[in-house]
């Protein structure tokens, strides 16, 4: 649903931008615009910290014998070709753009959420 036309700037922005407008009347229409902006990229970046950290954990209990670097390298390419084919996707749709930018963002969220599952995963000290 978030890579329709539902979530496109211009819906999201009709929602958003006047509530920003009511709790910062202080702020231009370009200030507005720009927090609107790092709401969706945050929006890409939390969607793809889930699924990094899913796939670390499906691929940590399909593949036993590989390495972790392995491990990683796969989910980081599958995270990848996921993001490129939302963009893709995204082409297709009138009301929404194809970004390498967003790929990019995508990448690096899953591969945060890969890293933080990881981390999560040792068991913490008692105290």
């Amino acid at each position: 649903m978030f890579f329709t036309d539902t979530f496109s700037s211009a819906n999201t922005g009709a929602a958003i931008e006047p509530l920003l407008h009511q709790l910062f009347p202080q702020f231009a229409a370009d200030d507005i615009e720009l927090i609107h902006l790092a709401f969706r990229k945050l929006g890409h970046v939390s969607e793809y910290f889930v699924f990094g950290g899913l796939l670390c954990r499906a691929l940590r209990n399909r593949h036993t014998s590989s390495g972790a670097f392995h491990r990683f390298s796969v989910s980081i390419l599958i995270t990848m070709v996921y993001a490129i084919s939302d963009e893709w996707h995204q082409s297709f749709v009138p009301s929404r753009t194809a970004s390498g930018v967003d790929v990019l963002i995508d990448t690096i969220g899953g591969i945060c959420g890969h890293v933080v599952f990881l981390f999560a995963r040792w068991p913490m000290p008692r105290s």
